[in-house]
């Protein structure tokens, strides 16, 4: 199976909040998630939405191959394995997943994936 990711056009953040008060949903993005979990609160959102505290800035993100289902296994250890030595964020939607990595990264990425044989698209 030929196996692709997608570079989103924008930067990204990933934030720490201490409320939810703190959350602008935006009415469109090519990415944000909302994660609460035990008390903590993150957010990853477009770089553009403004400073935040506890951030850390310039990801890039790769959406993953095409839409799945609930039912695929496998598919993001796929995308993961080259990356062994990166660091990185994954997310997913219901169809979708979702691999962030630092923008200084992103040269080693598209070695390992070059390698790996996954085609790198930009949207």
């Amino acid at each position: 199976m030929k196996r692709s990711a997608t570079l989103l056009p924008d930067r990204f953040t990933i934030a720490r909040l201490e409320s939810l008060s703190q959350v602008r949903v935006p009415e469109q993005s090519e990415f944000f998630v909302l994660s609460v979990a035990q008390g903590e609160i993150t957010v990853f959102c477009a770089q553009s939405s403004g400073a935040l505290q506890s951030a850390d800035y310039d990801w890039r993100a790769f959406r993953l191959g095409g839409e799945g289902t609930l039912d695929d296994t496998g598919v993001t250890v796929a995308y993961l394995e080259p990356l062994r030595d990166t660091s990185v964020f994954v997310s997913s939607t219901y169809l979708r997943d979702y691999l962030l990595v630092k923008e200084c990264d992103l040269a080693q990425v598209y070695d390992a994936y070059a390698q790996a044989g996954i085609e790198l698209l930009e949207a």
